[in-house]
């Protein structure tokens, strides 16, 4: 890793103690939290509150007093036994309706990736955090390759989340494994995968008096930065698949902004209405359940360093670069889905 990720001013010793599983990873499931609620898909999979509450607002109001009204005119307050439980049937129908219809039944998705590649070497690794929801996942499981490390991640920790996280079965057919019950219906779910890549080839450079830089890749790299042996900076952005372009010199601080622009484009934040800090509900609190905030002592190794790099260009070590990708194929992903606010980086030296 040392020898791969693109910074010189990594402190590597931190990352060296007992704590090195969760910061390497990213989180920890011993440990509540572990940024979970930061990794939402937003708009997705939320219940219809506003809509359930009109929907009372009006039963009540409206539908209970007219009702008796024409009932007593009709001379059958009898009939209101009927009428009110066939109503109230009516509208929990219409409401579970509207939640179906509104998230449909298709699969989404929300994943951040970063992969390390050595380009002399034409291997890597890649690490990403994927977030689904699915209106109709896989009856047959979802599928991994053979050598990925798949962690399942939940707002709980570990001992607390036994029942809810653990109830799948992990199964393995011959170069592939299966896990059966990881993505129930209409809830989102999130695990951590890791494994290793080779014979990418993202991309060729020459080193010419017009650097070329040519996108071998089927996926548009929004940003790429890369820095010569000679420590000076180039810069190119909106490069096409397979498509070549002329990069140009930047300066240590034009170039910050550029890499601080490409991750807050993406930026991981409480979905909108959570409650922020360590406040937590009267049954959480009674069941000695941690906070909802999706906070974690475990500071992703990747995150830190894509904050140090927006904040000074100059700590990437010379022949190393950073591609800023708008999708990544390379990474394990076990099912099709729509993709949105995603952030996908390859670092690395060539």
């Amino acid at each position: 890793a040392s020898n791969t990720l693109p910074s010189k001013n990594v402190n590597w010793k931190q990352y060296g103690d007992r704590n090195s599983w969760g910061s390497l990873r990213g989180t920890n499931n011993g440990i509540a939290g572990s940024n979970f609620w930061n990794w939402m898909i937003p708009g997705i999979g939320k219940p219809p509150v506003w809509a359930f509450a009109a929907f009372i607002v009006l039963f009540a109001g409206i539908a209970g007093p007219v009702l008796a009204y024409v009932t007593i005119r009709a001379r059958r307050p009898a009939w209101l036994i009927i009428l009110f439980p066939i109503i109230a049937g009516g509208v929990t129908l219409i409401l579970s309706g509207y939640a179906v219809i509104h998230d449909g039944f298709r699969t989404y998705v929300r994943s951040r990736s970063v992969t390390w590649y050595d380009l002399k070497s034409d291997k890597g690794f890649a690490w990403s955090r994927q977030t689904y929801f699915s209106g109709s996942p896989p009856r047959g499981g979802l599928t991994f390759r053979a050598d990925s490390e798949v962690t399942p991640i939940s707002w709980q920790n570990e001992f607390q989340t036994y029942r809810s996280v653990s109830h799948y079965r992990q199964v393995w057919e011959g170069d592939k494994q299966k896990f059966l019950g990881l993505l129930p219906h209409r809830e989102q779910k999130q695990f951590l995968v890791r494994h290793p890549v080779s014979g990418l080839k993202p991309f060729s450079f020459k080193q010419e008096a017009n650097p070329n830089f040519i996108n071998h890749r089927p996926e548009e790299i929004s940003l790429v930065v890369i820095k010569q042996a000679d420590g000076t900076l180039l810069y190119g952005q909106g490069i096409k698949p397979n498509a070549s372009a002329l990069l140009e010199s930047i300066s240590d601080e034009d170039c910050s902004p550029l890499i601080r622009d490409a991750v807050k484009a993406q930026e991981l934040d409480l979905p909108e209405g959570l409650v922020q800090g360590q406040q937590v509900s009267v049954i959480d609190w009674m069941q000695n359940r941690s906070s909802l905030a999706s906070w974690n002592s475990f500071a992703p190794l990747m995150e830190t360093e894509l904050t140090n790099w927006s904040e000074d260009s100059s700590s990437l070590q010379p022949k190393s670069f950073i591609l800023f990708l708008k999708q990544n194929q390379y990474i394990d992903r076990p099912l099709q889905a729509d993709e949105s606010d995603s952030l996908h980086v390859m670092v690395g030296s060539w």
